[in-house]
């Protein structure tokens, strides 16, 4: 038998960089994986590479529980080892444009390998390849390295794709929160008292408004609508102490003031900055119940199960106000949600995971799995409705695919971002880190979900 662990992404802690996970059991076969290839000894790859180069790799070793035959020299192997450290210790610094280069080259080749979702994105990974390699060998600063990794991994359209840069950035931003409305951008929330919300950004350093979202969804990974959500989580952002210069719109008078940008507060995955506080729980006077899945605290949600069930309606609310307390239990949305929505057994969507033998994804096959959910009382009979936001991503993307596929609510609000699935990271020297989707999910009918 088959019982795999895995580690679900939750999503990410709003106003912090940071993502949530948990241990799930990801699946149960009663058979073994069956290989579709077989091989034997002597069979080997052979590919031309450029240049008139060949490489020509063995598809299977010979050796026995300890290592591969023929042995090698433990001596030498130390003495390599102490040299790769040593070479580490002097050359692999964030500055160096070599280090850039080598980055690219195996970041690239991962995903050309490994991530499971080409077939659904039109892009030409090949050519993406020559032009992050140029655009790097033009980079003159870090920050011009970390954009071409941006916009490497934006190009795969993975709601999961993110760069993870250690300490490196010098981010600065603006104490603000905007909306794209009726074709411009329009501040809904601030902490600066020079900013008010209906202000409508004409321009920033004489670059027009709408023009700097555009270019800030160029960097962002995902669906159109999660690109567009989290370029605008720091909409304004440039290099830490430069001083932006402002033309706003208010009340038909153009406006114009100058903002030094201080180190960036507002997060990627999540703004903190919000035009009203969402409540965890209130109950309005028809019998409706609003429950913010993002600041409920669940000991105070599991006090009132039995009111849910007898409520008129329920509505729950995956938008956050970027305030985020850890010291509340999280709700558990397979556990304290979903089986009070049920009446029999549920399943989630379908799990594929990606087993690689060749490279290039050649013959790449799935193991195919899904986890169940049990119902449990009390039962809410209620209308049940979701507001849904892009933010909604991984965890939430199975949650609203069950309830989507048994048709158990009504969604209302925007699309959700696209993008299920375990996620994957790529270390790299530099304290780099690159996060993205390694797991292909399908919806229950067996079609398309990314």
């Amino acid at each position: 038998d088959l019982n795999m662990i895995s580690w679900q992404h939750l999503g990410y802690a709003p106003g912090k960089q940071k993502s949530i996970y948990r241990k799930v059991r990801i699946g149960r076969s009663d058979k073994p994986i069956i290989m579709k290839e077989t091989l034997k000894k002597g069979d080997h790859l052979k590919r031309d590479i450029g240049k008139g180069l060949t490489c020509i790799m063995p598809m299977v070793l010979s050796g026995d529980a300890q290592s591969t035959y023929p042995k090698g020299s433990p001596a030498l192997l130390h003495e390599l080892n102490k040299k790769i450290d040593a070479f580490s210790k002097i050359h692999l610094n964030i500055d160096d444009r070599n280090l850039w280069i080598g980055n690219i080259i195996n970041a690239w080749n991962v995903f050309q390998h490994f991530y499971p979702y080409f077939d659904v994105v039109a892009v030409d990974w090949d050519k993406v390849h020559l032009l992050s390699l140029r655009n790097i060998l033009a980079s003159k600063t870090v920050e011009g390295y970390s954009q071409v990794l941006d916009r490497m991994v934006a190009r795969l359209e993975d709601g999961h794709g993110y760069v993870y840069r250690g300490n490196s950035s010098k981010k600065g931003g603006l104490p603000i929160r905007v909306a794209y409305i009726e074709g411009g951008i329009v501040i809904t929330g601030s902490l600066d008292e020079r900013f008010k919300k209906g202000d409508r950004i004409i321009s920033i350093d004489n670059v027009d408004g709408v023009e700097i979202l555009k270019r800030a969804e160029q960097f962002v990974s995902g669906s159109p609508q999660l690109r567009r959500w989290r370029a605008l989580n720091q909409y304004g952002s440039g290099q830490l102490g430069t001083v932006a210069e402002i033309r706003l719109l208010r009340d038909n008078q153009e406006i114009r003031l100058k903002y030094e940008r201080l180190t960036e507060t507002r997060g990627f995955f999540f703004n903190r900055i919000s035009e009203f506080k969402f409540p965890g729980i209130r109950k309005y006077e028809d019998g409706v119940y609003y429950i913010n899945l993002y600041n409920v605290d669940a000991e105070a949600y599991l006090k009132i199960l039995d009111a849910l069930a007898d409520a008129k309606g329920i509505i729950f609310d995956w938008r956050s106000d970027g305030t985020f307390n850890r010291q509340k239990k999280r709700l558990n949305y397979t556990t304290d949600l979903v089986p009070h929505l049920i009446k029999r057994r549920v399943n989630t969507a379908n799990w594929n995971i990606p087993k690689i033998i060749r490279p290039d994804r050649e013959n790449m096959f799935f193991h195919h799995s899904f986890w169940s959910i049990e119902p449990k009382a009390p039962f809410f009979k209620g209308k049940i409705l979701f507001i849904n936001v892009p933010s909604c991503v991984s965890y939430g993307e199975t949650i609203m695919g069950i309830i989507e596929h048994y048709k158990l609510a009504e969604f209302v609000g925007m699309s959700t971002a696209g993008c299920n699935g375990n996620v994957t990271f790529i270390n790299l020297p530099g304290f780099y880190r690159i996060m993205f989707t390694g797991m292909k999910v399908l919806k229950h009918d067996g079609s398309q979900h990314h």
